[in-house]
Formats: C-alpha cells, sequence, structure tokens
C-alpha cells in the first residue's frame, strides 16, 4: 500500500503537547507541512511547540468543554496525552488514561474529526506467550499504567463502532532525545555509580529478550498511517525497532556508552528472576521512597558538580519491576508491510545518538 499525496492544508491537534512523545509529534507533522494546533493542560511547557511554529491553545482532556473548545476546523486529532508514572495508583491512571480518552473521543466525533490515533501502549500483552508479539496476541496486562491503557483501548472500540475513525499504536520502551521519566533512571544510574568509584559492573550472559522504539521514529509512523487513506477504523500497530536483542546485548550497548566495561559475566535464570521480580512487585510503593531519595541525593550532587540542566531525576517506581519479568519484543512487520521505513531500525545507533544529545545539552556529563 502506497501513501496517497497528503493535503498539507489538513488541520491536525496533538493534544499532550507539552509532553516528550507529544513534543516530537508537534515537529514531525510541522516539518511534513501540516498546521498543528497544540493543545496540553494550562501551564504545561509549550516551549518545543512554539518553537516549531504550532498555534497554541491549552486544554485539559479532563474538561469536556474545553476539548469542545479547540475542536473546530480540526482533521486529524493525534492524542498521546496521558498519565504516564508507574508509581501512580490505578483510579488516578484511569481518571486521566480512560476518562481523558472517553472524552476525547466524544469531542472528536461531535466535531466531525476524520481521523483520530490513539496512543496505548505495547504493555496491555502482559507476559507475551509469542515472541515477537503480535498485534492479535490476547491482551493480558499487569501493571496498573497498562491496565488503565487496556481500558482506554475498549474505550476507542466504542468510539469506533459509533463511526470514529481511529488508529491505534503500541509503542514498546520509548528512547530519544528529552526523554525525561525512564530516562531520569537510566541515564543517570551510572554517573551515581562512579561517584563510588564503581566503573565496572557484571554482565548478565543472556537474558529476556526486547526491542525498543526512537521516539523519532513513533513521529514519523504518525505521520506516516494518517496519510494512508485505506487502513480501517480500529486498526493498532506495534510500534518497535527491528532489532530483537538479549537483556546481555542491551546492557553491554548500554554500558559502552557510558565508557564502561564488564567485570565478568554471570548466568541470568529468567524464572528465578521472574519470581524476584514479581515478588518485589508487591512491595508497598512507600518501601521505595527511602531509595528514592538517596538516587536523588546523589544525582543531585552530580548536577551540581558538573553544573548540568536539572532535567532529569532518578526514581524506581514498583510496578516497573514488570518490566524485567518476561520478553518484551514486539513485531513489527504489520507496519513495515505498509511501506514504512525505521530512520533507528537499530538500537545501538540510536542510543548512542541520543547519549550524545544528553551530553551536548549539559543533561549528562561530558565524556
Amino acid at each position: 500500500m502506497s501513501p496517497k499525496k497528503s493535503d498539507k492544508s489538513r488541520l491536525v491537534l496533538i493534544d499532550g503537547a507539552g509532553g516528550y512523545i507529544g513534543g516530537h509529534l508537534v515537529e514531525e507533522f510541522i516539518r511534513s507541512g501540516y498546521r498543528v494546533r497544540a493543545t496540553d493542560v494550562s501551564g504545561a511547557d509549550f516551549s518545543v511547540a512554539e518553537k516549531a511554529g504550532a498555534e497554541i491553545i491549552p486544554a485539559d482532556i479532563l474538561k469536556p468543554a474545553e476539548l469542545k473548545a479547540v475542536m473546530p476546523g480540526v482533521d486529524w486529532l493525534v492524542h498521546p496525552a496521558a498519565a504516564f508514572d508507574l508509581g501512580l495508583p490505578l483510579k488516578v491512571l484511569i481518571r486521566v488514561n480512560v476518562d481523558g480518552t472517553d472524552n476525547v473521543c466524544r469531542a472528536a466525533l461531535e466535531a466531525g474529526v476524520k481521523k483520530m490515533l490513539h496512543f496505548s501502549t505495547g504493555g496491555v500483552y502482559g507476559k507475551p506467550k509469542i515472541t515477537p508479539t503480535p498485534e492479535d496476541h490476547p491482551h493480558r496486562p499487569i501493571d496498573a499504567y497498562s491496565r488503565s491503557k487496556e481500558m482506554a483501548e475498549k474505550v476507542i472500540q466504542k468510539y469506533v463502532r459509533q463511526g470514529l475513525h481511529v488508529l491505534l499504536f503500541r509503542p514498546t520502551a520509548v528512547y530519544g532525545p528529552r526523554g525525561r521519566y525512564v530516562a531520569g533512571t537510566f541515564m543517570s544510574l551510572p554517573f551515581v555509580l562512579k561517584g563510588f568509584g564503581i566503573g565496572r559492573l557484571p554482565l548478565i550472559r543472556g537474558g529476556q529478550r526486547l526491542n525498543m522504539v526512537h521516539v523519532e521514529d513513533i513521529a514519523r509512523a504518525a505521520v506516516f498511517v494518517l496519510e494512508q487513506d485505506n487502513i480501517p477504523s480500529g486498526e493498532a500497530f506495534n510500534l518497535a525497532d527491528s532489532e530483537i536483542q538479549t537483556a546481555e546485548e542491551f546492557f553491554a550497548t548500554y554500558m559502552e556508552s557510558y565508557g564502561m566495561s564488564a567485570l565478568f559475566r554471570v548466568p541470568y535464570p529468567r524464572r528465578t528472576a521472574d519470581l524476584v521480580f514479581t515478588g518485589l512487585s508487591y512491595l508497598p510503593s512507600r518501601s521505595l521512597e527511602p531509595l528514592n531519595r538517596w538516587l536523588s541525593k546523589k544525582w543531585n550532587e552530580v548536577v551540581k558538580k558538573h553544573n548540568l540542566v536539572p532535567a532529569l531525576q532518578p526514581k524506581v517506581a514498583r510496578d516497573s519491576f514488570y518490566y524485567f519479568m518476561g520478553d518484551h519484543a514486539y513485531a513489527n512487520t504489520k507496519l513495515l508491510n505498509l511501506g514504512f521505513k525505521l530512520k533507528y531500525p537499530s538500537f545501538r545507533e540510536g542510543w548512542m545518538e541520543t547519549v550524545k544529545w544528553y551530553r551536548d545539552n549539559r543533561w549528562l556529563p561530558p565524556a
């Protein structure tokens, strides 16, 4: 299927535009020649959207009247807005990710929006039985965030039946420039360790299989799918790079990017690890507070020492232990078979560029 020549006069509304993925979406749609209206809650950081040249109109997805005010003239709606914090309780996640999605869909349907793109997560599959995991795999979400996204998908299907044309994205773990949340821990941890003179770590052998996706490829895929004319409403697409790697390969690249070497390699008993991380996932959230205070203190010392931009903050959330259980490798052939080409099919290239961006922008100490 080849993309139809796009009508660049279309107005694209992007909610959550003050967020990580939202900002990259704004930039990509404007770069592709579209008019973009960027929205997010009042007080959100619209600096990326403003620099890109988007029209800025604040709106809260939990307030239907505000949503209605940003809909006039909108042709396409991109909906990445969500509460993404693995430490939040399920009821809070439902309020934003489920009720908010319902509000967005209702406003889009009433306004006659032609197409909508909803962001879900690969976490809806839970611990998959098939690797790489295809889009038709049964849903067994484990953590609260993924459960809220599964509920949101059911909301989407309700509106698909009512005639709203919606496509769905299920990204795997996302990385790339300007990421703060997951990057807060992964990016900062090596420098916390180096503060204690730890420059070498054990490296596991083998381990779980996984793939990731660069944020720029997410934004490019959003433009691509909305430009297609023949994708049926309700279709879902995994977003993942083409390289399925083991945890050993991932951490080898990770350590190399920070100039760290392996002390030795140790076996990784996957079944035992699954049991351990399952047990950890039942810890009271407050039990991690002392660790997070310590991580924050040590990282702030690094920020002060190197005069860094204080953009990152390490944090370990209880639900993050889910990502160390089982495989997290998702099939991307459904999207690639439409003709989409990844800019970063390999994790290593994208990761090395990402670490360089963090260093160049003083989010991390220099090499």
